[in-house]
Formats: C-alpha cells, sequence, structure tokens
C-alpha cells in the first residue's frame, strides 16, 4: 500500500513483526495514514473545510482531496479540521480490534499441543510395529478386540505382547484370569484418555485458526481502509468500493482438525492443523461479505471500517466461548466410555483408572 507523502509505517503496540507479519505490516501503514490525516496543517492532503462556529461534523463540510489556496485564504469563514476529525481523541480506535486478536504466539502453545498428541497405545510407532516373529496382529484376535468406535483408535500391539508375555512365561494360575480382565479394562482406558489429550489439542489448533483467520480478514481490511485514504474521493468521484469475502470464525468450533495421521502414524504440526481446520471452514461455511463503501466523506468509510473489524472481534469472542463449551461435551462424551465393569458380572463400574490389586479380590 501507497504510505502518505514523506511517512513511514508506525509500529502498533501488541503486534509483533515475527509472529503476525501481515497484520503488523498493515496496521503500521494505516497508523502512518492515521497521523498524517489527523494533522492537516501538516501536508497538502485531505481536509475539511467547516464554516466557523460550528464545533462538530455538519452537512456543510467541504471535504477537499487536497489543500485549497482560496478557502485558505479565507480563515475567517473557514477553518481546517482533519477528515477523520471523529477520532482525534481516541485514534488508537483503529486497532485495538486488530490488538485484540494478535498474541496468540504459535510457537509458545506449540510445546503444549505436542505434548497433548504424544500417545502411545494410538501411535503405530515403528519400533511398535516389531511385531512378534509369528507375525499375529491383534487386530486379527479373536478376543480383546482393539478399541475402534473412536477418531483415534487402538493400534499399538500391547494386547498381543501381554498375552503372549503371560502364556509364554507359562502363567496359568488365577492371576493370568485377572490380568486378562485387567488388561481388558486398563488398554480401552487408556485409549480413550489419548483420545481425551486429542480432542483438547484439536481445539487447540481451532483456536489458532480463529485468531489466525481474525488476523488475517482485519488486516485486509486495514488494507481496504488504507487504500481509501491513498486515493481520497471528491464530489465527482467518491471511490471504488472494497469487499472482502469471508466465513465467520465460529465456523471453526466443529471444522474438521486431524492431530494424528500417516503411517505409521505421527503427530501433525500445530500450524499444519490449524490450516487445515481453515481449509475445511471454508468448504462448508456460509460466506459473509464485508464491504468498505466509496463514501463521499473519508469518515464514513472510516465508521464502516470499525464496524467491520468490532464485528470480528465480537465473533472471535463468541468463537472461544463455543469452542470451550464444544469441548466439555466432547471430553464429557469419552470420559463416559472409559467407565468400565471392574469385575465382570459384578455390575460394579468406575470411572478410575484400573487398577491390578481389584481383580484379585475374587481370585
Amino acid at each position: 500500500m501507497a504510505l502518505p507523502p514523506g511517512r513511514s509505517p508506525v509500529p502498533v503496540p501488541g503486534i509483533s513483526p515475527t509472529t503476525e507479519p501481515e497484520l503488523y505490516r498493515a496496521a503500521g501503514e494505516l497508523a502512518a495514514w492515521i497521523d498524517y490525516l489527523l494533522a492537516p496543517e501538516s501536508h497538502d492532503g485531505p481536509r475539511i473545510y467547516r464554516q466557523r462556529g460550528v464545533s462538530q461534523e455538519s452537512p456543510s463540510d467541504l471535504e477537499m482531496p487536497f489543500r485549497v489556496t482560496n478557502l485558505d485564504a479565507q480563515p475567517h469563514l473557514y477553518d481546517t479540521v482533519s477528515v477523520i476529525d471523529d477520532y482525534a481523541s481516541d485514534p488508537a480506535v483503529f486497532f485495538r480490534a486488530a490488538q485484540a486478536v494478535s498474541g496468540v504466539i504459535e510457537p509458545v502453545i506449540g510445546s503444549t499441543y505436542d505434548k497433548l498428541t504424544e500417545g502411545c497405545l494410538t501411535w503405530s510407532r515403528v519400533e511398535a510395529d516389531a511385531r512378534d516373529p509369528s507375525g499375529v496382529d491383534p487386530k486379527n484376535l479373536p478376543v480383546h478386540p482393539p478399541v475402534t468406535e473412536v477418531r483415534y483408535p487402538e493400534l499399538h500391539p500391547a494386547r498381543l505382547n501381554w498375552m503372549q508375555m503371560r502364556f509364554g512365561a507359562g502363567w496359568i494360575a488365577p492371576e493370568n484370569m485377572a490380568a486378562h480382565e485387567y488388561e481388558n479394562d486398563f488398554i480401552p482406558f487408556q485409549v480413550y484418555t489419548e483420545n481425551c489429550a486429542y480432542r483438547v489439542a484439536e481445539h487447540l489448533a481451532r483456536y489458532r485458526a480463529v485468531f489466525l483467520k481474525a488476523g488475517e480478514d482485519i488486516a485486509r481490511l486495514m488494507d481496504g481502509l488504507t487504500a481509501r485514504f491513498a486515493s481520497p474521493p471528491s464530489r465527482e468521484a467518491p471511490g471504488a468500493d472494497f469487499d472482502l469475502l469471508s466465513i465467520v470464525v465460529t465456523a471453526l468450533v466443529t471444522a474438521v482438525a486431524t492431530v494424528i495421521s500417516g503411517t505409521p502414524t505421527t503427530a501433525v504440526a500445530l500450524g499444519v492443523v490449524a490450516t487445515e481446520a481453515l481449509g475445511e471452514a471454508v468448504k462448508t461455511a456460509e460466506p459473509k461479505k464485508v464491504v468498505i463503501e466509496g463514501h463521499t466523506h473519508l469518515r464514513d468509510s472510516a465508521r464502516q471500517f470499525l464496524d467491520a473489524v468490532d464485528s470480528i472481534e465480537r465473533e472471535v469472542a463468541e468463537a472461544i466461548i463455543q469452542l470451550r463449551d464444544h469441548l466439555r461435551i466432547e471430553l464429557d462424551r469419552i470420559r463416559e466410555l472409559r467407565r468400565h465393569e471392574v469385575i465382570p458380572g459384578s455390575g460394579r463400574t468406575s470411572e478410575a483408572v484400573p487398577r491390578f490389586p481389584e481383580y484379585m479380590v475374587d481370585f
């Protein structure tokens, strides 16, 4: 975007040039124009000639795209004021929405995400795939069927390994049956627990995507307003509209986000999952159109810009609330799957981690 004559971008506090370069650039260029337009006495660009004695905007305001000498020569009739004089007391209002969606730094939340995606029974690591010489796959065993009704199913051959350990050691005492029942409860419990962690990771990626998308849209709107400021309207040519076609960020709450994939399975990087969620949301969500119209007065374009970015900020807040609620529902559903009957036929169920001594009670 074109900068005002003789001006440089003005950094906006709270927006990082390293983690949010596009938003940083767009905000800096817009800030340069805000400073420029608020000081019409310092340049020959856009200004309003307002009849003296009128302290606020008026239908009789003469907005000009440049200095007009014969009007300047009549200070007894006209005051020269900024085209965005309404915001002279609080120019920071143009950047609050951008600052509100800034600061979600991927490397910082990435370490938490990485820990959440470090599963065991739902991973098929190379070393775990080195099966025993018999080549029996645990999925083909008639007993202890692997957990498959979750997004991230059981893959590790722990069932087979433990069974072979017991029988290979000639373990035929009553403890063998207790271990059999214990394993049949513990392994699903762990699979469901890992799925809970993956659900949190998915929502963390969606959280990142919400702010990523909001920042992108606000940056584009800033570019649109900057373009309007760089091509000031005249009464004959008010200027072209700026259109933004996007999605409402609340569509990201349930967008597809896969944190474990591949063969052998591996964790997908946070940024990749966030981008995937954005792509899926775009496919399924209803698009929205935001317009900054080519108004005769730049102050009207500024108002429309503020309405648009404020709307995005509200959508982000609503998306975060929905993410929280959606995560709670998802975790409650999986936690319920972890409920197990401690002793077969006893009717006594538990949501706690299975402990082997409890299975020895009746043996």
